[in-house]
């Protein structure tokens, strides 16, 4: 077994091995025995594009596909199979893929695009064609029954039938139903008339949480009736085989068993019906022809789910009666805490299976429990002690006994017998003693409530108003049933659409809310409050907004004179400078005239200047370094605040922080590029402390120059 020296084992895993095998070989350009296994060095040479390129391979025939390629060797969903394959052997395979870091490369982006590609040419008819089986219909699904019981031997003409029937009625795998063991068949105290048994062995079963019971009600159509079904041959099964462990298989070994047991259900279903001309001929009722694929053992279960969907139920109701996995995204926590069982969603499943209407075997005579385990399920008694079961077991296999179509279930020998203690006990009846009884499956404030439809009857407390009986119906009309199931079809119809309405709104929502924080993080970017961003670009409430300003300005100025201690005496509350300027001109403004009722920063005195409490000291001396530049292009070099603005823009760009910060540097160098290419730049750099003064601006009398 290849190790490394911290522990790493070559994970083997029959299922992926061959598939783990054939990429090595492709990638060493050499041939690995089926058994090889890989050290750890060897699996982390793989990189992206090595898998990217055998995907290719296996799906075009060479890798690199280019324009008018085409996957016809391999479809989307086995080059998917492949990658998991891959997958599994790396030993970083729970790390995605990181480009200059590593990880499982089988996680790479790359591949998923390869994936992508290769269904958008299966969609437009360009890629390998499908080899999946398409569901039964109807009429093949009772052929399959009817050639398999003409059969004399047990197993075609008892076994494989109910492996059938069990598969569709809970909507099983073929493998799922080869695992059920002989006690999983229960009773139940609240619904004396069904049948519940746990999926224990489904592939997406992972905790006990993930298989409740499941319900199995009587079938009105006897042919495809669970509890008949069963009733005949589990009590044959143990008659023959008292200790067996399964229910269908004589084998006790848990993996081999169920294993050989689907393999010889797949082979006699295959050469008994399949490739039979009877069989065959029921093809030709298919309407598209490119649907004739032929049936397969996961066409019951496509059948089964599709005839649910029809009938009324929803995707989620033939998910949760199947056992599958409807949701793959993340976990969630408060899912741990929900109860998974759902009765209801459970029985309406079932209920819309059974042929004919879901029934109860029921009789008006006084026949007990002792008498149906010594002469009608006598086998079954002395191997389970549950009285429920034995009952509902054992009035579906008398009544098969009296009836002149389903008596052919029941072994002449053991109906004869049957239909004999009976007579002697409590004689020769006139009809048949045991009767089916139709139910009704109703959903009360979130409860299973199945009752007897024989007989009308008022709906409980907290029935809603599609699951009460209705009233005034005109004689010769459609029947309680069938009105209440229309009405039921409707609620469940409209509940649909109100939870739909209700995810669009909760998505809208959701997605409202992500674009108003997008809207509002912008506007935080460009620095500016959030009601003027709406106006930056507008002259006229861009004014309004500089008049708002000043007027704050002069409030906040009046409150710091009133309730300001920090203000010393002598102070002039106007010398201020403003808090965010979002121009070079704003500023050129500030320096000359000030903004709004603000003194003019060159007529601060010292003391304004280097005034610390109000923050004004560190505003005033960086933004020095820049009025003394433009004071020198304005007053000195005769060119106006524009296009003095504009040559510092044009030197420095940026923002106005990005400006002052420029030249600040530049004036701990002593060079100014804007000012040097001007002829009086060297004025400026033979008195580097040159300080903007009211002399330089006698000439400057407007605001506009």
């Amino acid at each position: 077994m290849a190790t490394d020296d911290i522990g790493w084992v070559y994970p083997y895993n029959k299922k992926h091995q061959t598939t783990m095998v054939g990429f090595m070989s492709w990638f060493h350009e050499s041939v690995f025995p089926k058994n090889q296994e890989f050290a750890k060095d060897q699996l982390n040479q793989i990189l992206p594009s090595n898998i990217k390129a055998y995907l290719e391979f296996r799906a075009y025939g060479k890798a690199n596909p280019q324009e008018g390629d085409f996957p016809i060797l391999m479809r989307a969903g086995s080059v998917e199979k492949l990658k998991q394959s891959i997958s599994w052997y790396m030993p970083n395979k729970n790390v995605p893929w990181i480009d200059g870091r590593g990880g499982n490369p089988a996680r790479h982006a790359s591949l998923n695009e390869v994936i992508k590609k290769i269904e958008r040419h299966e969609a437009r008819d360009e890629g390998k064609d499908a080899n999946d089986k398409r569901p039964y219909n109807d009429n093949e699904f009772f052929k399959l029954l009817e050639m398999l019981r003409r059969k004399e031997d047990f197993d075609h003409n008892m076994k494989y039938p109910m492996m059938s029937l069990w598969s569709y009625h809970l909507i099983h795998r073929l493998d799922d139903t080869c695992h059920f063991k002989v006690e999983h068949p229960h009773g139940s105290v609240e619904y004396p008339f069904a049948i519940f048994t746990k999926t224990r062995y489904s592939k997406n079963v992972r905790s006990i949480r993930d298989c409740p019971d499941q319900i199995l009600l009587g079938a009105d159509d006897w042919k495809v009736c669970p509890q008949l079904n069963l009733a005949i041959y589990l009590d044959k099964w143990l008659e023959m085989h008292p200790d067996a462990v399964h229910l269908f298989t004589t084998n006790d070994d848990t993996k081999k068993g169920p294993n050989n047991l689907k393999q010889q259900y797949a082979n006699r279903i295959k050469g008994v019906v399949w490739d039979q001309a009877e069989f065959q001929a029921l093809e030709d009722q298919v309407g598209n022809q490119r649907d004739k694929k032929g049936v397969g053992t996961h066409s019951m279960r496509k059948f089964a789910s599709t005839k649910a969907s029809r009938r009324g139920a929803t995707p989620r109701h033939v998910e949760y009666r199947g056992r599958w996995v409807g949701d793959k995204s993340g976990r969630v926590v408060s899912i741990r805490y929900i109860d998974k069982r759902d009765d209801y969603v459970d029985a309406f499943v079932a209920g819309l299976l059974c042929n004919g209407g879901p029934i109860k075997y029921c009789t008006d005579l006084n026949i007990t429990d002792d008498w149906l385990k010594s002469h009608v399920v006598s086998h079954v008694a002395k191997r389970i002690q549950d009285n429920r079961l034995i009952r509902i077991l054992g009035l579906a296999k008398l009544w098969a006994c009296f009836d002149p179509e389903a008596k052919s279930l029941v072994e002449q020998q053991d109906r004869e017998y049957i239909i004999s203690m009976f007579a002697s006990r409590y004689g020769q009846p006139q009809a048949n003693p045991v009767k089916k009884v139709p139910l009704e499956i109703y959903n009360v404030n979130g409860d299973l409530d199945i009752r007897d439809a024989s007989t009308p009857q008022p709906p409980r407390d907290g029935a809603t108003a599609a699951t009460a009986a209705p009233t005034g119906a005109p004689t010769g009309g459609p029947s309680n049933e069938q009105v209440i199931t229309y009405l039921k079809a409707v609620e469940q119809n409209m509940m649909q659409q109100f939870l739909q309405q209700q995810a669009r709104e909760e998505a809208q929502r959701a997605w409202l809310s992500i674009q108003v924080s997008k809207l509002l993080n912008n506007q935080r970017r460009w620095g500016a409050q959030l009601p003027q961003a709406f106006s930056r670009q507008d002259p006229r409430q861009q004014a309004a907004r500089r008049e708002d300003a000043d007027r704050r300005n002069e409030q906040q100025q009046g409150e710091i004179i009133v309730h300001d201690d920090r203000l010393l005496v002598g102070d002039d509350p106007h010398a201020r400078l403003c808090d965010r300027p979002r121009s070079l001109n704003e500023l050129w403004r500030e320096f000359t005239h000030g903004i709004g009722d603000n003194k003019p920063a060159k007529d601060f005195t010292v003391a304004e200047k280097n005034n610390k409490l109000l923050n004004i000291k560190q505003k005033y001396w960086r933004r020095r370094r820049l009025w003394r530049v433009q004071a020198f292009l304005v007053v000195r070099c005769k060119f106006t605040c524009h296009e003095a603005n504009a040559m510092i823009q044009t030197c420095y760009g940026g923002t106005v922080t990005s400006v002052i910060n420029r030249i600040d540097k530049d004036s701990r160098n002593r060079n100014y590029p804007v000012i040097d290419t001007t002829e009086r730049g060297k004025n400026f750099h033979c008195n580097p402390r040159l300080v903007p003064s009211n002399d330089m601006f006698k000439q400057w009398n407007t605001p506009d120059q």
